[in-house]
């Protein structure tokens, strides 16, 4: 019998611990006296520091989920008003986050109907988001920056929109990055880019509402490419011919036709794998908006990324590279 996912993360993330006590009991402690004895601090307190460390080693990274309640929606009246209106309360509008003037009448557009505007708005989710790929020296800057202004400054530009609202509701804000906004990943640096400054604006922007009472929580997806359809074999084909068109005739010389190639069929293998049911994502963003204690961070996706993801972050870099690229 197959085991469950979530079992199967827990044993990796068991394995990973013990792991890392094992490391970290033979190199930690001399390094702890060392520094210890360098401050000025008696050495007796680096095997207090040992079990700090590993303390928080095990609430932020190998704790299982708890339990953090609910936003008091569920058996209220305003749930039960929900519900009696069915689906005549959502508003269906076509928004293109790069238009200034689309952003402004969205924004008007939710005030006039919020039924109490005195209480502001409880949540945003920026969700928009477009990807391509291409090695650094075939990616035109026309393409980074097309990029960019749907995922990055689509978000900010926003966000900027609804922040009042939301400020005055005290609610949240959701932004849709990526585990390619913590790590590179080759032939996506265009995507990655757009995502590393997702990641930055939410850090900056989740300090600075603190204040208000907004939450601001990030979503780091995996590999969701076979759900999305963010990307078809078609669209790949199309995006190599351009590419290799527009290279100068140095470039195709020095990387090769075999080269340049293999990079476009690994791409079109790459539009059918992943998880294929979008439900991890929408649960996450529904714990975002409905917990009273929302993660700062939430990280959807197999067990396999998720290990990548933390090798990625973590590791020195010259050791995670040789292990994966």
């Amino acid at each position: 019998m197959a085991l469950p996912a979530c079992s199967l993360r827990t044993a990796l993330l068991v394995l990973l611990s013990l792991g890392l006590t094992l490391v970290l009991g033979l190199l930690l402690p001399e390094a702890l006296k060392l520094l210890f004895t360098f401050l000025g601090f008696p050495c007796d307190n680096a095997s207090h520091a040992i079990v700090l460390v590993y303390f928080m080693f095990i609430l932020f990274v190998a704790m299982p989920s708890l339990p953090r309640g609910t936003v008091p929606d569920t058996s209220g009246e305003g749930a039960q008003e929900l519900e009696s209106f069915h689906c005549n309360r959502m508003k269906v509008l076509q928004l293109n986050v790069c238009i200034e003037q689309e952003v402004a009448q969205a924004v008007e557009t939710v005030k006039k109907n919020l039924k109490e505007p005195d209480k502001g708005l409880w949540g945003l989710v920026n969700n928009a988001g477009i990807s391509t790929f291409g090695e650094v020296e075939f990616t035109s800057l026309d393409t980074y920056k097309e990029i960019a202004e749907v995922n990055l400054w689509g978000t900010i530009r926003v966000t900027k929109a609804f922040l009042p609202l939301v400020r005055q509701g005290k609610g949240r804000v959701v932004c849709m990055a990526s585990m390619l906004g913590r790590m590179g990943n080759p032939s996506r640096s265009s995507y990655c880019v757009s995502k590393y400054g997702v990641e930055a604006f939410s850090d900056c922007l989740r300090q600075e509402m603190y204040r208000w009472g907004v939450k601001v929580i990030t979503i780091e997806p995996g590999n969701f490419v076979a759900a999305t359809g963010i990307f078809t074999k078609e669209g790949v084909e199309r995006r190599g011919q351009v590419m290799w068109e527009q290279a100068s005739e140095t470039l195709r010389n020095h990387y090769g036709k075999v080269h340049f190639s293999h990079q476009v069929a690994r791409m079109k293998a790459f539009v059918s794998s992943g998880v294929k049911d979008m439900s991890p994502v929408i649960n996450v963003i529904t714990d975002a908006l409905s917990s009273k204690y929302p993660y700062t961070r939430y990280n959807p996706m197999d067990t396999y990324l998720w290990i990548k993801l933390q090798i990625m972050s973590h590791l020195p870099a010259a050791i995670a590279d040789r292990i994966y690229i």
